[in-house]
């Protein structure tokens, strides 16, 4: 039932996955800042924040979906053998972060770059919300503890629209504070 998928997930994303997700992601966004030529990344951080996922629906799926299985099986080390995979369907409502930092920034300009602008540019994106979105995730599903050996999670059609406001100043202390208010 709905009410019973509302407090698993409730629990998992209490008990830890929301950092868990919260550190892979400030590593993706990390890569992805250090991968643009003339910027240097003193710090970048996503914090989901660990209120309830507002949710809509859950719904098993009777097989993953193409690029899910193929997710899991790019995780996979050479000579492993494919093991079942669990996937659901999970449809969430608009969904308000409760945290005190969706994310925050602390960026040198370097090189060229920063002859023409400030040389360093700091940046707090608070009180974040997004749109309502389905989630499919695909686990699979191993026979000992932590009984998941690889997961992977994409959304139905695209990605939900973001709603936040920024704050921007010298430096991420500085945004924190009483940087510039942007929205976004």
């Amino acid at each position: 039932t709905l009410d019973a998928a509302t407090k698993f997930v409730d629990v998992v994303w209490r008990g830890g996955f929301s950092r868990h997700v919260s550190r892979k992601a400030s590593g993706v966004l990390r890569e992805a800042l250090e991968a643009v030529e003339g910027l240097r990344v003193l710090d970048a951080s996503v914090d989901l924040g660990a209120a309830q996922i507002p949710l809509k629906a859950v719904e098993r799926l009777a097989r993953a979906p193409r690029f899910l299985e193929e997710a899991i099986a790019a995780r996979r080390a050479p000579g492993d053998a494919p093991l079942p995979v669990f996937a659901v369907q999970i449809e969430i409502l608009d969904w308000t972060i409760a945290a005190p930092a969706l994310l925050a920034l602390d960026l040198e300009l370097t090189g060229v770059v920063a002859k023409y602008a400030v040389p360093r540019l700091g940046a707090v994106f608070e009180d974040a919300g997004l749109g309502a979105s389905t989630l499919l995730v695909g686990v699979e599903i191993a026979p000992h503890y932590p009984f998941i050996r690889h997961a992977a999670a994409g959304f139905a059609t695209k990605a939900p629209r973001l709603r936040t406001r920024a704050r921007v100043g010298g430096d991420v202390h500085a945004a924190d504070g009483a940087g510039t208010k942007l929205r976004g």
